[in-house]
């Protein structure tokens, strides 16, 4: 038998300086349709992050600011 490999999950807290990169992108990004990954190739998130934690992020901050304008 073999073992699964098991990776323990390391979670990394957001900086604000990552939001604020991912405030300014993901608009150019959606307008140019531009994938998730190319967002982090263009750096300044931590190392580690993956499209889908941006992504993620984006679609709860966008959840919560719509509550509150309409709440």
């Amino acid at each position: 038998m073999h073992e699964a490999k098991t990776r323990k999950r390391v979670y990394t807290r957001w900086k604000p300086d990552e939001f604020r990169l991912l405030k300014r992108r993901v608009p150019k990004m959606k307008k140019d349709k531009i994938p998730w990954a190319e967002i982090i190739l263009l750096g300044g998130f931590q190392e580690g992050r993956k499209p889908r934690q941006l992504k993620n992020r984006w679609e709860k901050h966008l959840k919560r600011t719509k509550r509150k304008r309409t709440g």
